[in-house]
């Protein structure tokens, strides 16, 4: 299937549909997150992310398809399913709760809370939303302790992963006009979270670390040599994004840099596909999901290659566009059925059926043909 405005359109309309018709939960509120290959529940228990999630791209495809009661109605219906089931005792958010909400799992990370702040500054709750980010970005710039992977004493370390969903985040508040409070404004918030990107960023090695010492080096060990080419080019989407916005032309190279390293350590020239993860030496990879094919790097790649094309007109990022557009027709669409699998094995065949769990929900990929209509439209 050619990559055009008609398909991406149709793409999109028919995910949307799937998630309206089979996920939205009338019992309980909010979005069902397990659903199997043709969109019956197997699971009850939610995903709290995925509900900020829901809400977020449920507001970002009316200014983009137009205004839909049932989306609006899917929308408020996952954000008082938030504000009555998604915070602890203590303040912070959980990960995941029963289909009823009540609590089962907690995480050390702040993304619930980060996806929450999103979908709050979106529906106009702007006072929320700031709380919410705020409490994010304690942890980012270190004024409130972070539950770290491994003893940050013995081996202290910076990491992608933050700054590049906080930088996203700013940026729909931006979109979103969220009014910003006193103290630090949010261009200033993402200036600061480009900065925390820049010492991943190594050109010697031709890669974007996922994770490196305070001074910005390479950890010589196997979880400072493993690349997450999803996160890289993901967060080189945001980049590329951000160089558009500002007209900049340093941020612009920052940008295709990092889908260049991103594309090329992570593209598996044999099978297709971008690999989940790889070593920086072509060292044993410790991961055991490391030559999976998931479903969200493919979907970010596509942006990020389009954005590339669009900043620079030039055909080689528009090539590798199609490329990448075409094996997600040949191995991630559902023949037989609505959306897309998820899991795939390194020769591009489903490791499972399946349509939505904790982690697959309605997200990365409405977001990602959001952006590619946007993109296809200004080209």
């Amino acid at each position: 299937m050619s990559l055009t405005l008609e398909r991406t359109r149709s793409d999109l309309e028919e995910t949307l549909a799937f998630w309206l018709e089979r996920g939205v939960d009338h019992a309980h509120g909010g979005l069902h997150t397990h659903l199997d290959r043709y969109g019956q529940v197997f699971d009850t228990d939610k995903s709290i992310w995925a509900q900020g999630r829901w809400a977020s791209i449920l507001e970002r495809s009316n200014e983009v398809l137009g205004p839909d009661d049932a989306r609006s109605a899917a929308s408020a219906s996952a954000w008082s399913f938030l504000q009555r089931h998604g915070f602890a005792p203590d303040g912070r958010m959980y990960f995941s709760v029963t289909g009823d909400g009540r609590p089962l799992r907690s995480r050390r990370y702040v993304y619930s809370e980060c996806f929450t702040a999103m979908a709050a500054a979106q529906l106009g709750h702007a006072s929320q939303a700031w709380l919410l980010l705020d409490t994010v970005w304690a942890q980012f710039d270190g004024s409130a302790p972070v539950d770290f992977k491994t003893n940050s004493c013995t081996r202290p370390m910076i990491e992608l992963g933050l700054p590049m969903i906080l930088l996203n985040v700013l940026q729909v508040f931006r979109e979103a006009h969220c009014p910003s409070p006193k103290g630090m404004s949010v261009e200033q918030r993402i200036d600061a979270c480009i900065d925390a990107v820049r010492p991943l960023i190594h050109d010697g090695e031709a890669a974007v670390l996922e994770v490196a010492s305070p001074e910005g080096c390479v950890i010589d060990h196997a979880v400072g040599r493993q690349l997450n080419p999803g996160h890289a080019i993901e967060a080189s989407s945001f980049i590329l994004a951000e160089a558009m916005y500002r007209g900049c032309a340093d941020l612009q190279a920052m940008g295709l840099r990092m889908v260049d390293y991103a594309f090329e350590r992570g593209w598996d020239a044999t099978h297709g596909g971008l690999l989940s993860f790889v070593d920086l030496r072509g060292e044993p990879c410790l991961e055991y999901r490391h030559d999976m094919k998931f479903w969200w790097p493919q979907f970010e790649a596509l942006v990020a290659l389009l954005r590339a094309h669009v900043c620079t007109n030039d055909e080689q990022w528009w090539a590798k566009a199609v490329l990448v557009h075409d094996w997600i027709s040949d191995h991630l669409k559902d023949p037989d059925g609505p959306e897309f699998f998820g899991y795939l094995r390194v020769d591009g065949t489903p490791s499972s059926t399946h349509k939505g769990d904790l982690w697959k929900g309605a997200f990365h990929i409405p977001r990602a043909l959001h952006d590619v209509m946007t993109l296809l439209s200004s080209r």
